[in-house]
């Protein structure tokens, strides 16, 4: 992985082997990583850490809304996220492997530098502008 904010391109063929040949445990560690540079390419969502208990506190509930999501940030990060697709095929456990490979070919069809710019996002800075304007009646 370059710079942070980049997505990780991974091999489709090499990913779907490895979930299949670890019985499920790569996902969640592709889940993991993959919704930690989420979180650094749009500020949503949690850390690998926070989804990682999650997925554990929800006895895998979370997944079909974090494939939800998925789709949502792929968007943000100019793919073509399909959340409602990635979300049900993540309902069964073998379609789930699906949904991984098709969240994996959108990022690897996003750009280089797939991250949301960051300049005028600090909301708070903004208020108190629009705050200041809205007091200033000198006329």
């Amino acid at each position: 992985m370059g710079k942070a904010g980049e997505m990780q391109r991974r091999n489709l063929l090499v990913t779907g082997l490895l979930s299949i040949l670890t019985f499920g445990i790569y996902p969640i560690v592709w889940s993991c990583i993959t919704q930690d540079q989420f979180k650094r390419g749009t500020g949503q969502g949690f850390t690998w850490i926070g989804h990682l208990i999650m997925l554990f506190i929800t006895f895998g509930l979370y997944n079909i809304f974090w494939h939800f999501r998925a789709g949502t940030r792929l968007n943000l990060l100019g793919g073509r996220g399909r959340g409602l697709m990635y979300a049900i095929f993540s309902i069964f456990p073998i379609l789930s492997i699906i949904a991984l490979l098709l969240i994996q070919a959108e990022i690897n069809r996003l750009p280089a530098t797939a991250t949301i710019p960051t300049q005028g996002r600090n909301l708070n800075n903004n208020a108190g502008q629009i705050q200041n304007r809205g007091t200033n009646f000198s006329g």
